[in-house]
C-alpha cells in the first residue's frame, strides 16, 4: 500500500470532480468495510451459527423451513 500511495499524483484532488470521486470511493469503501465488519460479527455468535448450521443440514435433508424476514430476525436475536 505504502509503494501505491508513493505513486499518487496528489495536483489531481485540486479538481473539484477528482476530489468528489475520491470521496465517493472512500466512502464507498467505508460502507462496505462496515458491511463485512457487521457479516463477521453476526458469524462470530454462537447462537446464529447453531442455526445456521441447523438450517444447513435441514436443508440438506429436504426439511427446510420458509421464514420470513421478520421470523428470522426473532430468530436470531
Amino acid at each position: 500500500m505504502k509503494g501505491e500511495m508513493a505513486n499518487v499524483d496528489y495536483k489531481i484532488l485540486e479538481d473539484p470532480r477528482m476530489a468528489k470521486k475520491a470521496l465517493q470511493m472512500l466512502l464507498k469503501t467505508k460502507e462496505d468495510l462496515d458491511d463485512f465488519i457487521d457479516t463477521l460479527e453476526i458469524l462470530s455468535n454462537p447462537r446464529f451459527r447453531k442455526n445456521l448450521e441447523k438450517g444447513l443440514s435441514e436443508a440438506k435433508e429436504g426439511k427446510a423451513v420458509k421464514l420470513s424476514v421478520e421470523e428470522l430476525r426473532k430468530r436470531f436475536e
